[in-house]
């Protein structure tokens, strides 16, 4: 254990959120525009985890609706 390498885990920077969360939203089948982007860059918890429940949670909803998923 003396001779291993020393990792940290953390959530991702801002830096690495925005290809995280564009990932996220194609795989979902969501186009958001990059102010939408940028809005739920802000709001989401930064718990990566709960990413892909929040963005199939809108899929869904926008399935429903029959709209696109928007700000709106």
């Amino acid at each position: 254990l003396k001779t291993g390498d020393q990792c940290e885990l953390s959530y991702p920077s801002e830096d690495e959120l925005q290809p995280l969360i564009s990932s996220l939203l194609e795989r979902h089948n969501l186009q958001l525009s990059e102010n939408s982007i940028s809005y739920l860059m802000k709001r989401l918890p930064r718990d990566p985890l709960s990413f892909d429940n929040i963005f199939g949670k809108i899929s869904e909803l926008s399935l429903q609706k029959g709209k696109p998923a928007g700000l709106g």
